[in-house]
């Protein structure tokens, strides 16, 4: 297919504009980190407010597990000061960057998956590469109306754990598989 041909399909699709991801991150490069660092005193003000609080700063715990105090970090923790402009993986960079700028450089590492357990209790879990993978579409369908139904579209061959989930439970009612790959297997 085309340019031309998927252009209606991209400017509906719901996805956001890698263009328009990277300007706006280059223009919150502009604004001087005491302003974010005020932003995020308002933040936390306008948290401690809300009636849902005690359920808020528990899932900050779990994505940040050090910042309850509960968990010493070790002394040769990577700081924010080291986080450097990368010559690959830009989105990450910037999606990182919309979290820690609120934070002095001492504050530590940023993960986009972490370990279970003992040996991932350091790294603070953000959404990264959210350009591609939080894409919110327009959907007339209330949930409530929704089928109970897991959905997967992606190629499979030379997948192994895709093979194994294909051949386990392609077909079942609760499950709708789809191979995309040019050939698929079924």
């Amino acid at each position: 297919m085309n340019f031309l041909a998927e252009l209606p399909y991209r400017l509906r699709s719901g996805r956001r504009s890698k263009a328009g991801f990277f300007a706006r991150g280059v223009a919150s490069l502009l604004v001087p980190r005491p302003w974010w660092r005020a932003r995020r005193k308002a933040l936390l003000d306008s948290i401690a407010r809300r009636p849902d609080a005690a359920e808020i700063r528990a899932r900050a715990a779990y994505c940040c597990p050090w910042g309850s105090g509960e968990t010493p970090l070790p002394p040769d923790a990577a700081t924010l000061r080291d986080f450097r402009f990368p010559r690959r993986s830009h989105v990450y960079w910037f999606d990182a960057m919309s979290a820690i700028r609120y934070f002095p450089p001492q504050v530590p590492s940023v993960v986009k998956a972490r370990p279970v357990g003992e040996s991932g209790r350091f790294g603070t879990l953000l959404a990264l590469n959210t350009v591609r993978h939080f894409v919110f579409a327009d959907d007339a369908v209330p949930f409530r109306d929704k089928s109970d139904t897991a959905c997967f579209r992606g190629k499979v061959p030379n997948k192994p754990f895709r093979v194994a989930l294909f051949e386990r439970w392609f077909g079942h009612p609760l499950l709708d598989l789809g191979d995309t790959s040019e050939h698929p297997a079924r």
